[in-house]
């Protein structure tokens, strides 16, 4: 389910980077479970040490990976392509929220 998002998402900034699309911005919507995997393929909120089952209490408390937080009922991820001119590749700027 994640690499199908993944995947649409670089081809629209592929198609995007090269001109084959009048298209100014690529939206996408989906739950929250649709969402929270990316956060996982983009290594995004990891924990160090990993939490496991005898984790202290401490540790679970100031986890970073909060899906409460993390993805609330409305989650936006963004994704913006900057032309950097021909002397460099294009860049793409992540947004979360």
């Amino acid at each position: 389910m994640t690499s199908e998002l993944i995947k649409d998402v670089v081809f629209a900034m592929q198609d995007a980077q090269a001109n084959e699309t009048p298209q100014k911005a690529s939206l996408r919507f989906a739950h929250s479970s649709t969402v929270v995997p990316l956060f996982a393929a983009f290594g995004l909120f990891r924990d160090e040490p990993l939490l496991r089952a005898d984790s202290s209490a401490s540790a679970i408390a100031a986890r970073q990976f909060r899906t409460s937080i993390l993805s609330p009922m409305g989650t936006n991820f963004a994704f913006v392509l900057y032309d950097c001119g021909e002397e460099t590749d294009a860049l793409v700027k992540v947004l979360h929220n």
